[in-house]
C-alpha cells in the first residue's frame, strides 16, 4: 500500500499497523524517520477498531458483529467527522482515510464526493487504494483495507 500511495504521489509521513499488541508493520517516507518529531493526527475510528479487534479477540463478539451494532453512535460521528475535517486542513492540505467495511468506505467517498462538488476539495480519489497482493501475504487482515483521500481547495 505504501508503494502505491507513493506512486500516486500521496505524501504519507508515516503507516504503522499493529497486530496482536505488536508492530507488524512499520514506514517512513524520506527524510523522516522513527526518531523524528514531526505532526501527526489521530482520528476516533482508529480506537474504535482496535476496541472492536480486542472485543472480537475476547469472544465478546463474532466476525459477523457489525460495529454499528455495538456503537450505534459511531455513524453520526463518524458523518460529524468527515464534515467538519475540512475546517482543519489548510489550502492544499492532504487527507487519506482508511476504511475496514464497505459501509465505512461508501460513507467516506460519499462524503468526499459531496464536498468536492461543494468546491471544498479540490481533488478526491477516483479510485479505491487497496494493498497489494504481496502486503496481503505479509498481513492477511490487510485485504479488507480501502483507502481513499481528497486534496483541500
Amino acid at each position: 500500500m505504501t508503494e502505491e500511495m507513493s506512486y500516486r504521489g500521496i505524501n504519507v509521513h508515516s503507516l504503522m499497523i499493529l497486530r496482536d499488541n505488536k508492530v507488524a508493520c512499520e514506514a517512513w517516507s524520506k527524510p523522516l524517520t522513527p526518531e523524528m518529531t514531526h505532526m501527526v493526527y489521530s482520528i476516533s475510528k482508529s480506537f474504535l477498531a482496535t476496541a472492536y479487534g480486542f472485543a472480537l479477540d475476547e469472544g465478546k463478539i463474532s466476525r459477523e458483529t457489525k460495529l454499528i451494532d455495538v456503537f450505534p453512535e459511531v455513524s453520526k460521528k463518524q458523518d460529524a467527522f468527515l464534515e467538519k475535517l475540512p475546517e482543519v486542513m489548510e489550502s492544499g492540505g492532504r487527507i487519506a482515510i482508511l476504511t475496514f467495511h464497505s459501509g465505512e468506505d461508501r460513507m467516506v467517498k460519499k462524503s468526499f464526493k459531496a464536498l468536492q462538488k461543494a468546491g471544498v476539495y479540490r481533488e478526491v480519489a477516483s479510485e479505491v487504494i487497496r494493498p497489494s497482493a504481496e502486503e496481503c501475504v505479509r498481513n492477511s487482515r490487510a485485504r479488507s483495507t480501502k483507502m481513499r483521500w481528497a486534496v483541500k481547495a
